[in-house]
This record gives structure tokens, sequence and C-alpha cells, in this order.
């Protein structure tokens, strides 16, 4: 069931020109039909457009019409001339105060198939056609799974992921994925990829001897550093990034163990060189799918040093199921640092 949103009608703007001339004025560029029969007006700019356009995908706002001839728009409106233009089929809608024009003439221009879904709408589509605004489960539903396919959210898409990718170019995602309900694996993996960037702690600011997320997070540099970011959302990926070192750190600095004792001796003789060393200096502890998959392949140069093939494929599979392990305890470190915010929030 549908909510009723509030009664929020706008006050059109008084303008001593005559009122044809006006019209004229605000009337949306592409979004006016002279033949529409549901009028939906802004401040600053009028759609007019046939009911079904909008009235198909969200039903519920029928109950947010009214009669253009029953007097619903003010004598001094800009649009007042309308009541005298067939408005005996012409209905008003009324906006709510916390929805843009601008926002409203992307889903018209969506809804009518003026314009495909692409990247540029993502923010606007699900901002509009959330719950807390004019509630378009369709629309919502349609823009969450675009967001999905830009960003796979599977554990394979994740190797070599952030290679090449500037974290900046991810942020704006995020955010999107953190404020709204889309699919919780796009979410971690947006997450994940941001969290574990270079661009995101280029000072390895999470070693476990730093000060607390709260106090990295409320740094006024970092916030200028990442302004598609809100608070809220630097601080949950703070959060789980410490989550995430905490959680791989000893497995990293732990030889891992073979099928023979012959081929462990050969591990341990080659993990600080290949494994360990490698990893501090690439900040490989903060990203543990990366480094694991890494570890992985210079396995396979310890052929060389005595290691057997068994060994070698039983090694991989037993680092492959790590990473699947982290990927799957990730949810819970994203919803645990979230429900630390709420109470952090709470206290506040």
């Amino acid at each position: 069931m549908h909510k009723t949103l509030p009664k929020l009608t706008r006050t059109l703007p008084t303008l001593a020109l005559p009122s044809l001339a006006l019209t004229m004025n605000l009337r949306h560029a592409t979004l006016w039909d002279d033949t529409g029969t549901l009028l939906i007006p802004f401040p600053d700019t009028a759609f007019r457009i046939h009911r079904p356009v909008l009235l198909g995908a969200a039903p519920h706002l029928q109950s947010r019409l009214t009669p253009a001839s029953s007097g619903s728009l003010p004598p001094d409106s800009a649009l007042a001339d309308l009541e005298g233009q067939g408005s005996e089929k012409l209905d008003v809608l009324d906006v709510p105060e916390n929805i843009a024009a601008t926002d409203f003439a992307i889903l018209l221009d969506y809804l009518s198939g003026r314009t495909p879904l692409t990247a540029s709408h993502l923010e606007p589509l699900l901002r509009i056609s959330s719950p807390e605004t004019l509630d378009i489960p369709s629309v919502y539903a349609k823009a969450s799974a675009h967001l999905n396919e830009m960003f796979p959210s599977h554990l394979g898409a994740i190797a070599g992921a952030n290679a090449g990718v500037d974290a900046h170019e991810l942020e704006p995602a995020l955010e999107l994925a953190m404020r709204y309900k889309v699919d919780p694996e796009t979410k971690k993996t947006l997450l994940y990829r941001v969290a574990t960037s270079t661009e995101f702690d280029p000072t390895g600011a999470h070693d476990p001897s730093s000060p607390s997320s709260e106090h990295i997070s409320s740094d006024p540099a970092l916030l200028t550093a990442h302004p598609a970011l809100s608070p809220r959302t630097l601080r949950i990926t703070h959060r789980t990034l410490a989550s995430l070192i905490a959680d791989f750190t000893p497995t990293l600095f732990t030889v891992g163990a073979a099928q023979h004792m012959a081929c462990t001796d050969v591990i341990a003789e080659r993990w600080m060189d290949d494994v360990i060393g490698p990893a501090l200096a690439d900040g490989g502890v903060g990203t543990p799918l990366e480094t694991l998959r890494r570890i992985e392949g210079v396995a396979e140069g310890w052929r060389e040093h005595g290691l057997c093939e068994g060994c070698v494929g039983w090694l991989r599979g037993e680092w492959e199921g790590e990473r699947e392990k982290i990927w799957g305890r990730l949810g819970a470190w994203i919803e645990e640092a979230e429900r630390a915010e709420n109470a952090a929030d709470a206290s506040r």
C-alpha cells in the first residue's frame, strides 16, 4: 500500500505581465503538449503531458490530482489562463515540495521513452522514485538494476578490478548504493573497491595502531578529498576497511602449510620474500582479495623450488576458498559498521 504524500501545494509566482505570455514562458521546452491532460507546475517551469505517461507507472498519484476547472490554479498564477483552455479535461498535480523540477523532467523523459536510462540519470531517478518521494517501484527497480549491471557484484569481478580505476569514479556510485536500497551485493562490491583503493587511504591510516575511524572520518582534509561521499559513508567505509585488515592480517603473516612437510618447508622459505614483502610494499594487507589471488600466482613459481604439483593445486584451492570466506564475511562487516554508525548517531 502506498503511503499518502503530504499536500504541499507550491505557490506559483505572481508576474505582472499578460497571462498568455507568462504561460508561454513557463512551458517546459520539450515536455509541454497543448493537448496534454495533466499539468505539473513548478515555480519556474511547468510540464503538460498526457495522464497515462505518469499515472501508468504511478497510479497512486491519482489522489494528488485536482481538475484545473475547479480553480486549483491560483488567480495570480502565471498558468491561470489555462483554466479557460479546455480545462475540463486538464488535471493539476499537487507536487510535493521536496521534488526538484529537474528530477521530474528526467523522470518524464524516461517514462515517455524519450531518453534511455543512463548513468547520469541514476541519481535523479533513484531520488524521485524512492519510497520517500514519489514511490514508483518500477522506475526504482530499473534504476537499481542498471546500477547493478554497471558494477558486477560477484567475487570474480573483484580480481584486478581496481587496476587503472580511479576510486573517485566509483565514489558517486557508492554513495547512491549507501543511500538507496539497491542490491546488497552491489553495495558490497562498490564499498570494497573504494575502501581498498590507494586513493581512499593513501597514508595507511588504518594500521591497527592508528586512531579510531571516528577521528579519521571527521578530518576536514579527508572530507574534501572525497566530496562524493557523505560523512556517514566515509565512517562506514573506514570501519569496514578496519575489519578487512584485522581479519586478513593473521592470514598474511602466518606461513601457509602444504600437504607434505617438504613442500611446507618450501613455502616457509619463500613466504617472506614472495608474500609478506610485496604485501608490505604495496599495501596488500588492505586488499585481501587481490593479495590472495597474487599468492595463488606466486605459488605457481614455487615448483622450481621443489613444491610438488599436487600441493600447487591444493594451495590454489585453499587460497581461493579463503577469498570466498572473506567475500562472504564482508556483508556482515558492512552491516556491523552501519549499526555502529546508527548507534553513534543516536548518541550525538
